[in-house]
């Protein structure tokens, strides 16, 4: 296992591979540590992005805001009203856990991928059992029923294809430039498939997905 000090090189040198950064800044603990060494290694090249939406309390904002402003971090705002934009192509992609509401915006996207350890479903394995059967501890039971993992969704049709993480099986924090690769190569692959589409074209492309659930 690396040490902390060994992951956080590993984090620098991936980020200093680019010419640029937009980080998806949301006041957390995960985005900010990487919005911080962002701008660390690549300064003003480094910017944070943050979603103004109605379900996320002013505080936050404040709080995400006020982090930017101590280390002299560019941030900008934006609404997600632009995944509305049927001109615009939209690729999703489940790094982590993508469950709820964001789940179903995920959804609507014209090409989605997951990494392979990622998890995605409209609510939590303990919150469905204690909807089905009134027992939050049969979660891991729970888990199963909802075919959660990613190479269970791709299975189903939700996504098109699921992401390595490393070259044996190792999980995105053990080999992280392997797992940005092979997310930046889908995201890049997704846009040269979908850029030559017109609005209707991408507008269709998404509702045919949708429908076919």
């Amino acid at each position: 296992m690396n040490s902390v000090e060994e992951k956080y090189q590993a984090l620098q040198n991936i980020l200093a591979s680019y010419k640029a950064v937009a980080v998806a800044y949301s006041g957390g603990v995960d985005s900010s540590l990487l919005v911080y060494v962002a701008h660390e290694v690549l300064g003003e090249k480094a910017l944070a992005v943050t979603a103004i939406a109605p379900m996320v309390p002013d505080q936050e904002l404040d709080d995400a805001r006020n982090f930017c402003k101590h280390y002299g971090i560019h941030q900008v705002f934006c609404k997600p009203e632009v995944m509305e934009l049927e001109e615009v192509p939209v690729v999703c992609i489940v790094l982590g856990e993508g469950g709820s509401g964001g789940a179903l915006a995920l959804a609507v996207g014209n090409r989605v991928a997951m990494q392979e350890h990622a998890v995605y479903s409209v609510l939590s394995p303990e919150g469905f059992a204690s909807i089905l059967w009134k027992d939050r501890s049969r979660a891991a039971e729970a888990a199963a029923v909802m075919k959660m993992s990613a190479a269970e969704a791709c299975e189903l049709g939700l996504i098109e294809e699921v992401l390595p993480e490393g070259d044996a099986g190792e999980a995105a924090h053990e080999t992280p430039e392997i797992a940005a690769r092979n997310v930046q190569e889908f995201v890049v692959r997704s846009l040269r498939e979908l850029a030559p589409m017109s609005e209707q074209e991408l507008k269709d492309d998404r509702y045919r997905r949708f429908r076919a659930f």
